[in-house]
């Protein structure tokens, strides 16, 4: 994840569709205890006022992972944003375009 930049593209496929999200922080631009929960509310905010998602963002993604491979109980967190295009997916897999993502 260290090497995720803000504006890279994320794509989340389910059985039924294709989401994409574009980065608005790094991969590595914030690390925090395992004990910060606040990164998993539906709307985080950062209680000391570094990266998080954009305030007016209508559908968010977060990831998170351990900041090291060993020894840290420390995360990564990187916020995104839903970017316009979203994908039905058929029964074979195949993708057909969307003007929009399901609401």
């Amino acid at each position: 994840m260290p090497e995720l930049q803000p504006g890279d593209e994320i794509v989340v496929e389910t059985r039924q569709w294709v989401y994409s999200y574009v980065l608005d922080t790094g991969g590595d631009d914030l690390v925090i205890p395992f004990t910060d929960v606040w990164v998993l509310d539906p709307r985080p905010v950062n209680p000391g006022g570094g990266p998080q998602p954009p305030p007016h963002a209508k559908r968010l993604i977060t990831l998170t992972t351990c900041a090291e491979l060993f020894h840290t109980d420390d995360r990564m967190v990187a916020f995104g944003h839903s970017s316009p295009a979203g994908h039905a997916v058929d029964g074979g897999g195949a993708h057909a375009g969307l003007s929009s993502t399901p609401g």
